[in-house]
């Protein structure tokens, strides 16, 4: 007869989809959803996904974390220390003529959409976000 024991050691959080977090840290997802403009729906593009710790440094363009963002891919993880954080997420309009301006974008074409919003991120849990464009 053979009797074997084995200790389980306390493992770390795994966190989500694989990602293994620090104690501290949580996941910001953007779910970056490409608005439906009926006039120029196929010429809309993600142009950035970015986070800063203040709005005063939103205001300023500083900032800490830049999202290599793409039409390909719609929902972006981020992580990040528990705490507050703004982000900004921008579309481009990428068609000629007066397409772009018929569809709300200052200016016309490569001209940019933002859209802001204020995150609380917790340790160990997901913080998702949808942000809006105007």
């Amino acid at each position: 007869m053979i009797i074997m024991f084995a200790c389980v050691k306390d493992e770390p959080f795994k966190g989500f989809d694989g990602i293994q977090l620090p104690e501290d840290h949580g996941i910001l997802e953007v779910d970056f959803e490409l608005p439906n403009y009926k006039l120029i729906q196929d010429g809309i593009r993600r142009a950035d996904l970015a986070v800063c710790n203040t709005m005063y440094e939103m205001n300023k363009g500083v900032f800490f974390y830049h999202s290599n963002v793409s039409d390909a891919k719609q929902v972006y993880q981020i992580v990040l220390p528990e705490g507050k954080y703004f982000y900004q997420a921008v579309i481009t309009c990428s068609l000629g003529g007066d397409s772009c301006i018929m569809g709300g974008f200052p200016y016309g074409q490569g001209r940019m959409k933002y859209a802001f919003d204020e995150v609380l991120i917790k340790a160990g849990e997901k913080t998702r976000s949808l942000p809006v464009f105007q």
